[in-house]
């Protein structure tokens, strides 16, 4: 959709009478932005009101308290506010809203001269309810609605309980390593409704042997914990008193003070999702890398809580330089196999011919140390797709212990000419151990599902997803790229004993169903280019040398 659009937009009448700014907010994800947000025209307009025809001021100050938990299933509700600006407050009835959900609220109480209503039942125990107040003036006919406010029940009766909201809370994430990383960050998806001044999320590291008091590098055993800014930035502070309304600091093991936080409403009060990325390699001195840990801690320290934070897609995102130099003897490892004899059916799954990353020096068949290798497949279409999925078979054999980086193989997507790749797998390896190795009755298992001689279609890799809809309407690249570490005593396969070494890709095919026709097709098929419009062919690039090797154009 392009051209300009008008956005009207009303101004709630909580601000009115009242000096007011407005802010256009754009928020990144940190993926490509195309061409921006233009805005022109600004106009802010509405009517005067005379004297006396004034709404009443909003109500305010709910109790329970927005986002209160353990609320006695037995309850008075009340507020303040919603007053008559001219103090006619005789003139002033109450309306009261409660329900399950915020889009279904029920008139529970109408005309109400005070600024309270006893609920004349029993509420479900461990429930969340919604309310609301509106305040209206019954003489000139004008009405102001309060905020939308909510509550959970506790066990039931009367009593405050002694549910544990006030008790920090915390998970951790780790240990692992980014020793010898070039880059490495903490990436999540959150969303948070957590009531301002004494309750925050932030994020924490962990780490050993730094000197945090003074007497020398700490016991090996401790892990010191260091409080850390996002570069994605906090939207909160942490202001915390105690009983008498004196300051509390509160300090991580380093002595920093721990003051900026997540609080409020995510997304700008929208309580959405939103993205947070942390850049670790600052924060963690090299001697300490070999084992991190990350913790996202939870600071409840009084007046209710909200309704809590939400973490999704967490990732550790690391990379490295080349483990060797450029002018290294060791050299690319894909090669295009054939098959002969009893090596058909095993060595290639169809036909004569597959692809193998493989170390075949010195007799060795395994994975070679310290690789950064890629088979990248030529352009594919998907500018017409309604849909597309990628499928191919693979044999592998690598080892389960972690590294770093670990020995893996993985499954990346550009849709920039290879500018930017976004991995597809679930962490950086689509699996471990001897493939085929594994069964699941639900058909996918870490080392995917055997259909013979250990080869496994992507589709049954519980680590890979094979959707490539996210990427329709572009022109991508896919790329089949395997990683070794250079460590000392890593053993480049799992089992020594399989007749599978290194990784074996063929039948690679992108399929699904064009906008233009509703006709499904695939890459195997170059004459219909109802879906991609060419055969998928693939070439070998070797990073650490940074050239691309000859195209073979070879079909798998």
């Amino acid at each position: 959709m392009t051209g300009w659009h008008q956005v009207t937009i009303n101004i709630p009448s909580d601000y009115w009478g009242m000096n007011v700014y407005i802010r256009f907010h754009f928020v990144s994800d940190w993926s490509v932005n195309y061409y921006g947000w233009y805005i022109d025209d600004i106009l802010i307009q509405g009517e005067r009101i005379a004297p006396g025809q004034e709404p009443p001021t909003p109500p305010v100050d709910p109790y329970p308290p927005n986002g209160e938990l353990d609320v006695p299933t037995t309850l008075t509700l009340s507020w303040s506010g919603g007053d008559d600006p001219g103090g006619n407050n005789e003139n002033i009835r109450y309306d009261v809203y409660l329900g399950l959900s915020q889009d279904s609220l029920t008139l529970i109480a109408s005309g109400l001269t005070e600024k309270y209503y006893s609920l004349p039942y029993t509420l479900n125990e461990n429930t969340e309810y919604f309310w609301k107040v509106v305040a209206r003036n019954i003489v000139n006919g004008r009405s102001t609605e309060g905020g939308l406010w909510a509550f959970m029940t506790g066990g039931g009766g009367s009593g405050g309980g002694s549910f544990e909201r006030n008790e920090d809370k915390y998970f951790t994430v780790g240990p692992f390593s980014i020793s010898g990383s070039t880059s490495a960050y903490l990436t999540f998806w959150h969303k948070y409704n957590i009531l301002p001044g004494k309750n925050g999320g932030v994020v924490m590291l962990g780490f050993r042997g730094v000197d945090t008091d003074g007497d020398g590098p700490d016991n090996t055993s401790d892990i010191d914990w260091l409080y850390v800014t996002p570069l994605t930035s906090y939207s909160g502070n942490l202001l915390l008193t105690d009983s008498e309304g004196q300051p509390v600091i509160w300090r991580d093991d380093f002595g920093r003070r721990i003051l900026w936080c997540w609080n409020g409403k995510s997304s700008t009060g929208t309580f959405d999702w939103e993205f947070a990325k942390v850049d670790l390699l600052p924060y963690v001195p090299e001697s300490s890398r070999d084992e991190v840990y990350v913790r996202l801690y939870y600071k409840q320290y009084g007046q209710g809580t909200g309704f809590g934070w939400w973490i999704d897609d967490l990732e550790i995102r690391v990379s490295r330089s080349d483990s060797l130099p450029a002018n290294a003897s060791a050299t690319d490892k894909w090669e295009l196999y054939e098959a002969v004899g009893e090596e058909i059916g095993k060595l290639s799954r169809s036909g004569t011919h597959a692809w193998w990353n493989h170390n075949g020096e010195g007799g060795d068949d395994y994975l070679k140390s310290g690789i950064d290798n890629s088979l990248i497949t030529r352009p594919i279409d998907l500018t017409n797709a309604r849909w597309a999925r990628l499928s191919f078979y693979t044999r592998f054999n690598i080892n389960s212990l972690s590294g770093a980086p670990p020995d893996c193989v993985r499954v990346e997507v550009s849709a920039d000419n290879g500018l930017t790749w976004t991995a597809i797998t679930l962490g950086v390896r689509w699996g471990w151990g001897v493939s085929g190795s594994e069964y699941n009755e639900s058909g996918k298992s870490m080392t995917g599902i055997d259909s013979g001689n250990g080869w496994v279609e992507a589709s049954t890799l519980s680590r890979l997803s094979v959707d490539l809809t996210p990427w329709r309407g572009f022109v991508v690249l896919l790329r089949f790229r395997v990683v070794t570490t250079n460590e000392d005593g890593y053993n480049h396969y799992e089992d020594p004993t399989s007749d599978i070494k290194g990784v074996l890709i063929d039948d690679v095919v992108v399929y699904g169903v064009s906008l233009l026709t509703g006709v499904e097709g695939s890459t195997r098929d170059a004459a219909t280019e109802q879906c991609c419009g060419d055969t998928v062919y693939l070439e070998w690039w070797e990073r650490m040398m940074q050239t691309y090797g000859d195209p073979q154009g070879v079909e798998l």
